[in-house]
């Protein structure tokens, strides 16, 4: 694992077994999680210190964000469905040609474009996530016009670089969760708080990679089952 996060590249084991694959997908979740700890521990601290500074706290307003949400959403919408739409947009490209981009691109706009969240949500994001918005906009239609050969000098010589971009832009995005409870002068320091959301789209990248878009998609439901549970246990509570 550690020889491919440094550089990786696009190789999928289409002979796996079942069990094989299973292994693989228990041994990076743990992974994951040791790493959901670390980053939990770090954000925990960053979060104190803001707590005290300006009386903001950014898991409180994640948590309420989260919780609203989740009384407009079914479990099997965040179980099922959302993880689905998101491997494609963010894992299907992985393997790089110009139908898995078309595909992203279409993902793509159904999650951040077409309001499935909130029928308002494209008119609350700031100005970071409007970029973002542009430039993987931008991205996916010069990649989709590109010729297969640059596509394969892309999928050679810069495939680290492009891994890696998918996988930060995927963490980032989820600050439009959040974003809007966050005053202006610490919009700054929302990033932090999708480090572990970076953590999961290397992760899931990986398990695309290794052993296809499947088996992404069982690791991301079970991404977002320790959430799930938890808010929607909150809102039977009340």
């Amino acid at each position: 694992m550690i020889s491919f996060f440094k550089r990786p590249i696009f190789y999928t084991e289409e002979n796996n077994s079942f069990k094989s694959n299973l292994k693989e997908l228990l041994k990076v979740l743990l992974f994951a999680y040791l790493f959901f700890f670390i980053i939990h521990i770090i954000t925990t601290g960053v979060d104190f210190i803001i707590l005290e500074k300006f009386k903001f706290s950014f898991f409180k307003i994640i948590n309420e964000k989260q919780a609203d949400a989740s009384k407009d959403l079914n479990i099997l919408f965040i179980l099922v469905l959302l993880p689905i739409l998101e491997e494609i947009t963010f894992r299907l490209p992985l393997k790089i040609n110009k139908i898995n981009i078309f595909l992203s691109a279409i993902g793509f706009y159904f999650l951040f474009v077409v309001p499935i969240y909130s029928i308002n949500k494209i008119l609350i994001l700031n100005e970071l996530i409007k970029f973002l918005f542009f430039v993987t906009f931008i991205f996916c239609f010069c990649f989709y016009f590109l010729s297969n050969r640059y596509l394969k000098i892309i999928s050679s010589r810069y495939y680290t670089f492009f891994f890696y971009f998918l996988s930060i832009l995927f963490g980032f995005l989820h600050m439009t969760n959040f974003i809007d409870g966050v005053p202006d002068y610490l919009v700054f320091l929302a990033p932090i708080f999708t480090f572990h959301q970076v953590i999961a789209g290397i992760s899931l990248g990986y398990i695309r990679i290794r052993n296809g878009l499947f088996w992404s998609i069982i690791l991301h439901c079970i991404f977002n089952l320790p959430p799930a549970i938890y808010y929607f246990s909150q809102i039977l509570r009340n």
